[in-house]
């Protein structure tokens, strides 16, 4: 049987759920470039939460521990080195852990922030309708040290 979610989750979602509708203006679009799910546009806000973890294979993509990640622009990967490439060109391997700003959100939220080509990348990547994605703040970056 399923927990019910906290008062505190239930809060936090519907948190999330008004900041997606207040942002959905924004021009916002992911896709695939290789494994990754990588965002571009612009978005006039930003989730305050610190996500991060060991980089692996999620699905047919790169992710963090067992969730579908969707990646600021900047970030690479290099198939040679098997390696997260961070904007200032440090490399990540599999396993080592990645940090930055950001939050998390079901699949049905991606779908309605980004442009049709996240669907289509998450449903190349393998992701579950439902599952929860964890998504760095567009124009953010991500780190392979922890934050403050």
């Amino acid at each position: 049987m399923k927990p019910h979610p906290s008062a505190a989750g239930v809060m936090g979602y519907m948190a999330c759920a008004a900041l997606l509708t207040a942002c959905s203006a924004s021009s916002l679009s992911a896709g695939l470039e290789g494994p990754l799910l990588v965002s571009q546009g612009s978005w006039d806000a930003a989730m305050t939460a610190a996500i991060g973890g060991p980089l692996a294979e999620v699905g047919a993509c790169i992710g963090i521990g067992e969730s579908m990640v969707v990646w600021p622009d900047g970030v690479g990967w290099d198939e040679e080195s098997q390696s997260l490439v961070l904007a200032d060109g440090t490399r990540v391997a599999l396993g080592s852990r990645v940090y930055g700003g950001g939050g998390s959100m079901p699949t049905s939220a991606i779908n309605s922030l980004f442009d049709s080509q996240a669907a289509e990348g998450l449903r190349e990547c393998e992701v579950e309708v439902g599952a929860e994605v964890m998504v760095f703040n567009v124009g953010g970056s991500v780190s392979s040290t922890p934050l403050p």
